[in-house]
């Protein structure tokens, strides 16, 4: 899935590397989610998904730190 986060959306690949990653049990995290600076990621769950999954859900979870959403606490809302 990596790799085909790198051929196919080099940006988020390159934001992906930056971030610290850590697996986690599954009585704290059952699918993956993100802090401020950190990804955790349940290794049951992420061996069950197909690859466009995973590129996808990465993808997802990056736009997270990107948009800093666990730093504001709410959703951004851009007006233009």
């Amino acid at each position: 899935a990596i790799a085909g986060l790198k051929m196919l959306c080099p940006y988020y690949w390159v934001l992906f590397q930056a971030i610290d990653r850590q697996p986690c049990d599954s009585r704290v995290c059952k699918t993956m989610g993100v802090t401020e600076d950190k990804m955790v990621y349940n290794l049951e769950f992420v061996s069950r998904c197909s690859v466009p999954e995973l590129i996808f859900i990465l993808i997802h979870e990056v736009d997270h730190i990107a948009m800093q959403h666990s730093v504001s606490g709410t959703l951004l809302v851009i007006y233009i």
